[in-house]
């Protein structure tokens, strides 16, 4: 279990249960687990792809998940509605490249500048002809470092010196900004997802989860492994899909 652990850069490993994974749940975490995705249908309430994974969040599921439910489509576009949880600027970039259209709103809006009143990162404009930001004051700050791994550029201002702004800005020297190299993209995906958009995806997602939920006696897996899992979740996910046309139907008749 302890070379399992270090192969597999772990810190958890549940014996009986190796491949679940400790989950985040808001401030906390859940024990080891699972995280079960789904693309539902918002006219109909059908389930159209599902997937059980061991990533303990959802920032890497967006695109996968909305290539794969085109795909059982057979789509050449599609919109889907996600929360928060999503929000990923490479993957918004890879939707729009593949045609789709995501609405996720941005988590990007927390002031972490000094004590939380300093200038934040949205009080600088980017000017995209000559990739440089303006600060309030109008001076420049020019592109300065691009770290790969974390998608983003800093970009330095030249002189702070004398700047009346400086002390609602920076506490050093001079002020640096960071832009994520998906920045536009993350920015047209936050601006689709709407109030009404995410309330449309709330009404749609979370009722299939709630009835299967209901359906398994509260949500627990009864299989092991993530094989297992995976066979009991596509077992509910069709359990659930037909009872859902079976009350179209009725409906409809």
């Amino acid at each position: 279990m302890a070379h399992k652990l270090d192969a597999e850069e772990r810190t958890t490993l549940v014996e009986g249960e190796e491949d679940a994974r400790p989950m985040r749940a808001g401030s906390g975490h859940k024990p080891p687990c699972y995280n079960v995705q789904t693309a539902v249908d918002a006219d109909t309430g059908l389930i159209v792809h599902h997937e059980v994974t061991d990533e303990p969040t959802d920032r890497r599921q967006l695109h996968p998940m909305a290539s794969a439910t085109r795909e059982s489509l057979d789509l050449e576009a599609l919109t889907v509605v996600a929360d928060k949880g999503f929000d990923n600027g490479e993957h918004a970039s890879a939707c729009e490249r593949d045609g789709i259209v995501a609405c996720v709103p941005s988590q990007r809006s927390i002031n972490n500048q000094g004590d939380g009143t300093l200038f934040d990162r949205t009080a600088f404009i980017y000017e995209p002809e000559t990739d440089t930001f303006t600060c309030p004051a109008g001076r420049t700050l020019v592109r300065k470092q691009l770290h790969r791994k974390k998608r983003n550029v800093t970009y330095a201002s030249q002189d702070c010196s004398g700047c009346a702004l400086k002390p609602h800005c920076t506490t050093a020297e001079r002020r640096f900004v960071k832009r994520h190299l998906d920045d536009d993209a993350l920015n047209r995906m936050d601006a689709r997802a709407t109030p009404a958009m995410m309330k449309a995806r709330r009404c749609a997602v979370e009722h299939p989860f709630g009835t299967i939920k209901r359906m398994t006696a509260g949500g627990r897996f009864l299989t092991r492994n993530l094989k297992g899992t995976r066979t009991e979740m596509a077992l509910s996910v069709l359990a659930y899909n037909i009872l859902r046309a079976i009350n179209i139907q009725t409906a409809i008749a």
